[in-house]
């Protein structure tokens, strides 16, 4: 491969990535307008009151278990509203400890 294609694939790769990513947050805050709204709410009262917190912290503010807290902190992720600090364990049992982002206001 030259290095225009290696370019020129780059860029593709990088507008398919961001199209995949826009429509998996679309279908998800449509799947769950409310519980995307009620996650977004939770993560920027989060954000102001507490150092870092996690996924299991917003589940815990906002009582909800959609995909919509996953989509809520990508969205405000990309909005440059928060940023990861770090990883820790899950606290939900179902999670298995599986490792999770820490956030914090940006």
């Amino acid at each position: 491969m030259s290095s225009e294609q290696v370019e020129l694939f780059s860029e593709y790769r990088d507008r398919f990535v961001e199209g995949v990513r826009s429509h998996a947050l679309q279908t998800a805050a449509r799947g769950d307008p409310e519980g995307f709204d009620l996650a977004i709410w939770a993560i920027r009262r989060l954000a102001l009151e507490e150092e870092s917190f996690s996924a299991d912290d917003v589940r815990g503010v906002a009582h909800i278990g959609s995909n919509a807290t996953g989509a809520a902190l990508a969205y405000l992720r990309r909005e440059r509203e928060i940023e990861v600090v770090g990883f820790t364990t899950s606290r939900i049992p179902s999670r298995h400890g599986a490792a999770i982002r820490l956030w914090r206001r940006a």
